[in-house]
């Protein structure tokens, strides 16, 4: 039993919508924060990587879901991801990735099959 008299409990807290670049500094402040999973939405492969390699969860050929990323830990949130984005064509991120910014100003804008 535990008194939580003055105090408020909650359930370990989702966000739900995340870029996850650095990793496990970033998993290590969200559960500072009481978030005890992310979902990491849009990330290039080797960004996913890295972060499952750091965690110890990475297992090459598993599609990229491997084991429970962070499960057991309790210094940083679990990661799940959703990888690459899966768009129409011209949808979202196109307009990003295709655009060429120069002196913030766009100055072309190439196909992604130019890529």
């Amino acid at each position: 039993m535990i008194n939580g008299t003055g105090h408020t409990i909650l359930p370990g807290l989702i966000d739900g919508h995340v870029h996850c670049h650095k990793g496990v500094p970033e998993l290590a402040k969200a559960i500072k924060f009481g978030v005890t999973t992310v979902c990491d939405m849009y990330s290039e492969v080797e960004n996913v990587e890295g972060v499952k390699r750091a965690l110890g969860t990475w297992e090459r050929g598993d599609g990229g879901e491997g084991r429970e990323e962070g499960r057991g830990r309790n210094d940083v949130a679990n990661f799940r991801t959703a990888c690459l984005p899966a768009t129409v064509e011209g949808g979202w991120p196109e307009p990003v990735l295709r655009a060429t910014v120069v002196d913030g100003d766009v100055v072309s804008c190439a196909s992604l099959s130019s890529l």
